[in-house]
C-alpha cells in the first residue's frame, strides 16, 4: 500500500501543474548539468513543506522486528515521543516504542492501544525522514516485482527536489541517482533496482522512450487501453516524446501516474496529456 499524504504537500494533487510536463525528445547536450544544491538555487525555492510517498507495511504490534518497525520509530523520535538513541530506534517493537506509540495515538484522538494500524500511520507520514522512507521503499517489500518498480519511482518522488532533470547519458543504473533523471531513465532505473530488466531490453544507462516502446511491442506486451493497466504500467505519450508510470486510483477517485517529465518530478491525472497513445505491460503478467 502505498499513499501520497497531504498533509505535506505544497501543492495539492489537485491543484498541481502540468504545463512543462513531459517531453524526452530533446538531445542529450541541450541540458546543462548542475549538482542538486546549485540546481535547485538557480532555478525554484524550494518550498519548506514537501509532500511525500511513505508505504504502510503494518499493523504492526509490540514484540515485531522489522525496518518498519525502525521507520516508526525514528518518526516517533522526529514527532517528540521517543529520545533519539541508537538503542531505542531499531527493529524490535519493545516497551519504549510501546509507551510512546500508546502517547502518540491518545494526542492525536486515536485510542489507547499500543497497535500501529493505518490511522496512525496518516498521523505519524508527516514525521518519516528520507532515511526511514528508503529503507522501508527499498529493503522491506516482498518479492513482485510491480510493488518494487513503483517503490523505486516513489523513492525518486520522495528526493525530488534535490534531483536535476537532465538528458545526458548514459547513466550508471546500479548506483542511486545524482546527476538527475529524465522520464525514461527513472524507469530504468526503478527497473534496476526492483531487479527486473531493462525496460529497454538494452546495457545499462542506455534507452530512452522509443527504444522502451520498440522493446515492449517486440514483447507483445501493447494493451489496448487504459482501464486494463496495472501498477506500474509504463503510459507513453507523443510519437512517443514521453513516459509516466500507472500508480491506479487515488482517493479523489482520479487515475494517476508518476511522471519524471520535469523539475520537480509530479504526480499527475492519466490524461493530463491527450496524446497518450500506448499502455505497456510492466512485467508480461
Amino acid at each position: 500500500m502505498y499513499e501520497v499524504f497531504d498533509s505535506l504537500l505544497d501543492v495539492p494533487l489537485d491543484q498541481q501543474t502540468i504545463d512543462d510536463d513531459g517531453d524526452d525528445s530533446l538531445v542529450p547536450a541541450e541540458e546543462a548539468y548542475y549538482p542538486p544544491a546549485l540546481f535547485a538555487k538557480l532555478t525554484l525555492t524550494v518550498p519548506s513543506a514537501r509532500s511525500i510517498a511513505v508505504p504502510f507495511l503494518g499493523p504492526l504490534k509490540p514484540g515485531m522486528n522489522s525496518k518498519a518497525v525502525k521507520a516508526m520509530a525514528r518518526a516517533l523520535a522526529h514527532a517528540g515521543y521517543l529520545p533519539w538513541e541508537r538503542f531505542v530506534l531499531w527493529n524490535y517493537f519493545g516497551w519504549r516504542k510501546k509507551k510512546a506509540l500508546i502517547a502518540f495515538k491518545k494526542d492525536h484522538g486515536l485510542g489507547g492501544n499500543a497497535v500501529y494500524g493505518e490511522l496512525a500511520h496518516k498521523a505519524l507520514a508527516p514525521y518519516y525522514d528520507q532515511y526511514a522512507i528508503y529503507h522501508l521503499l527499498a529493503g522491506s517489500l516482498d518479492d513482485k516485482q510491480r510493488e518494487k518498480f513503483v517503490a523505486q519511482l516513489y523513492y525518486l518522488y520522495n528526493m525530488r527536489y534535490n534531483l536535476p532533470y537532465t538528458q545526458a547519458r548514459p547513466y550508471d543504473r546500479r548506483k542511486p541517482p545524482t546527476r538527475g533523471e529524465d522520464c525514461s531513465s527513472a524507469g530504468e532505473w526503478a527497473a534496476e533496482y526492483a531487479g527486473m530488466p531493462s525496460l529497454s531490453g538494452l546495457a545499462r544507462g542506455w534507452g530512452n522512450t522509443y527504444s522502451q516502446l520498440s522493446h515492449f511491442k517486440a514483447l507483445g506486451r501493447v494493451r489496448g487501453s487504459i482501464f486494463g493497466a496495472k501498477l506500474g504500467d509504463p503510459r507513453y505519450y507523443g510519437s512517443p516524446s514521453h513516459v509516466a508510470f500507472w500508480l491506479g486510483v487515488d482517493g479523489f477517485g482520479t487515475m494517476r501516474v508518476i511522471s519524471n517529465g520535469s523539475y520537480p518530478m509530479k504526480i499527475l491525472p492519466y490524461d493530463y496529456r491527450s496524446d497518450g497513445n500506448w499502455i505497456c505491460d510492466l512485467t508480461g503478467k
